[in-house]
């Protein structure tokens, strides 16, 4: 359930902002019908976050970012899908920005430094009235402290030498999950897709794909549409975000 949240407004965009929370996804769902077109759900803790394919996501008290961006607009269907990736280029820009070194894609949702995983981001549709809202979640590991343990190799922006107040990063990944979804409305989701390579923790690398039509391959980058792009001894194929899984393997 909601806890007791704090009501503030960075130029222009309301945020609510709660000291403690489920998720601030489930958040931004729940609240749907009395949000504005455009909103910022924040939390200092979640206690039930989520990832893609119904995978939990831990993060602890005061040391993560948990965001959520509420955005109410008429969008392409068959961007959707692709969204994913093209919000992943808007934190990694930021992150850049603020001086991470090294920061990449895996795609579709990870941000890593070093194979490291830093954050993920959730994209989710809010169903029932037209036009389609969509909520997109974001969690950025900022200080875990040396005792975190979580199931997979992670980092921070403290151990990456990167010092930056939460509520900062909030403005600048907000501010950018905004621009890159008015970008794909007003352009179309490829315009948004195009400094993928620059990004890339996959590039020519060999992957297992989990979950699809083919067994993996070389990945190639990404298409216009947000597809992965790999290419086996049957040649080149695409595979979908919302179906699989994906590891790199070595190469025999």
């Amino acid at each position: 359930m909601s806890a007791e949240c704090q009501q503030l407004d960075w130029a222009g965009v309301p945020v609510w902002f709660f000291p403690s929370i489920d998720s601030t996804n489930s958040e931004a769902l729940r609240r749907q019908a009395q949000l504005p077109d455009r909103a910022l759900i924040l939390a200092a803790e979640q206690s039930a976050g989520r990832g893609r394919l119904g995978r939990q996501w831990q993060a602890r008290a005061g040391g993560s970012l948990c965001l959520s961006v509420f955005y109410r607009r008429a969008v392409d269907l068959a961007a959707i899908q692709g969204l994913g990736p093209a919000l992943g280029l808007a934190a990694a820009s930021v992150l850049r920005e603020l001086g991470v070194v090294g920061v990449a894609l895996k795609w579709p949702n990870d941000l890593q430094v070093d194979g490291l995983k830093l954050g993920g981001i959730l994209v989710e549709v809010a169903g029932g009235a037209q036009p389609l809202a969509l909520v997109a979640g974001i969690g950025i590991n900022v200080d875990l402290g040396d005792d975190f343990n979580i199931d997979q190799p992670w980092t921070d922006l403290r151990r990456l030498a990167c010092s930056v107040s939460v509520e900062h990063l909030a403005k600048g990944i907000g501010s950018a999950f905004l621009a890159t979804l008015d970008q794909v409305c007003e352009q179309g989701l490829p315009s948004a897709l195009t400094e993928w390579s620059q990004f890339d923790a996959l590039a020519g690398r060999y992957v297992q794909v989990i979950g699809g039509a083919r067994e993996g391959g070389e990945v190639l980058g990404i298409a216009d549409d947000g597809r992965l792009r790999l290419r086996d001894q049957q040649g080149e194929w695409c595979c979908h975000s919302g179906e699989v899984s994906v590891r790199a393997v070595k190469c025999c």
